[in-house]
């Protein structure tokens, strides 16, 4: 694991622990698989969560990573059930 991916998880417990709760709700049982390069792969057990994510929460949690890693970072999400 590189340390990029290693900080990935803290950071990513960060900015989830920084959402509204009911946005938090969505995203509690969500994981971080790896930063490469510059998109960060998120790990959700369902379509409804994907679609959250997606749709509603995508650009507020890039730019809180971006924020964090002092560059660009994008999301791919991954249903992993």
């Amino acid at each position: 694991m590189d340390n990029d991916t290693a900080e990935l998880a803290d950071v990513w417990q960060r900015v989830v622990s920084d959402l509204l709760p009911n946005q938090r709700a969505w995203l509690g049982s969500s994981q971080p698989v790896t930063l490469h390069e510059t998109t960060a792969i998120i790990a959700v057990p369902n379509e409804f969560t994907r679609a959250q994510l997606e749709g509603r929460l995508r650009g507020q949690l890039e730019d809180a990573l971006s924020d964090s890693f002092g560059r660009e970072i994008g999301i791919a999400v991954t249903v992993d059930s």
